[in-house]
């Protein structure tokens, strides 16, 4: 019984209440900066992740776009403006490759295929090569991204002999 007399007897090295408080007041404030430097840095990087992937988006649907514009034989809109169709010679056939225009993305189809682009857009101006045939020589295509406008232009360049070949088509 003597030896627990000294042992209760002796300080023990500890912190004091106020220390404790005053440790734990450190502890949120630092825990409270890092929360929100952490959320202000996970915005940010949200906000350039949307913005990199719309640039990436709007690169290959301008890409694509391009590359059906330059092998294409012969490009037209239809009436209501809102399809560009596109022929391309195969071999002895005519493949039509189709881009559905929404503001929203771009539908391109193909024989037994069919691929949703992204962004959007919207026909801003058009020039046809002449007043007797239908096909297009500029196209300006207006995408959108945060009430901000971005234009595409793609052109063609016809040979001759399928300017006479859609004319001889397109006579009545």
């Amino acid at each position: 019984m003597h030896s627990l007399k000294k042992t209760y007897g002796r300080k023990i090295p500890a912190f004091t209440l106020p220390e404790l408080v005053i440790g734990l007041l450190l502890m949120a404030i630092l825990f409270g900066v890092i929360a929100t430097v952490y959320m202000i840095l996970s915005r940010q990087s949200a906000h350039y992740f949307a913005g990199n992937r719309f640039f990436t988006d709007y690169y290959i649907t301008k890409k694509l776009l391009q590359r059906d514009f330059e092998k294409a034989r012969t490009v037209k809109l239809d009436p209501e403006r809102n399809q560009i169709i596109l022929q391309t010679k195969t071999g002895n056939a005519l493949k039509t490759t189709v881009y559905q225009l929404d503001t929203a993305f771009i539908v391109r189809t193909e024989p037994g295929r069919a691929d949703t682009l992204r962004p959007g857009a919207g026909i801003a101006a058009q020039r046809n090569v002449n007043d007797s045939t239908p096909l297009l020589a500029t196209l300006k295509l207006r995408h959108r991204y945060r009430e901000q406008y971005f234009y595409t232009y793609l052109q063609k360049r016809y040979a001759r002999a399928d300017i006479l070949n859609d004319s001889i088509q397109t006579a009545p």
